[in-house]
């Protein structure tokens, strides 16, 4: 099985609010015995759907924005062992040690609460995206439906609505 370290800035760039990366200015903090967080991905993935691993790595020597490292965890899929020498650039860097000086910006959707119809959980798809007024702190207001959902479902008031499972709502 081979493998390749991806380029996080490329999967930032498809999913800015949802894949974060490390800042330039905690980038710029890295030193030999740092700990960063790289993505090994398969080159062709597995029948099982197994695409590739997020692995910590120990930084042993920098130079600019590349780097030397060995591998720091004990990998599940990958045919690499602990303590495997590595060369990486800043591009392959997901996660550091570091705190982020404007983490709570990232955070927005951390605490946000959506609902997901049971439908769409056992479908493992949605058709529908429903955007009611929030309500309380943490609603988003965003509801995710398959679209098979019954009518009472959708329109009866009381436990089974979307809009009643909102936090701070009570059944009519």
């Amino acid at each position: 099985m081979k493998w390749y370290l991806d380029d996080v800035r490329e999967m930032h760039g498809a999913a800015p609010y949802t894949f974060y990366i490390p800042s330039e200015e905690v980038l710029r903090q890295l030193k030999v015995g740092d700990l960063v967080k790289l993505i090994f991905t398969n080159e062709h993935p597995s029948s099982d759907g197994y695409g590739g691993e997020r692995m910590w790595v120990k930084i042993t020597a920098v130079q600019c924005n590349q780097f030397e490292g060995v591998l720091d965890n004990e990998p599940y899929y990958l045919p690499i062992e602990v303590g495997t020498e590595l060369s990486f650039g800043i591009e392959h860097i997901c996660q550091t040690e570091y705190e982020e000086p404007d983490g709570e910006k990232w955070d927005y959707y951390a605490n946000t609460f959506v609902i997901v119809s049971a439908d769409v959980l056992e479908r493992e798809e949605f058709h529908f995206m429903l955007r009611d007024n929030p309500n309380g702190e943490g609603d988003s207001g965003w509801s995710f439906l398959s679209g098979y959902e019954d009518d009472d479902y959708l329109t009866k008031s009381g436990e089974n609505s979307p809009s009643s499972k909102r936090p701070g709502r009570s059944p009519a």
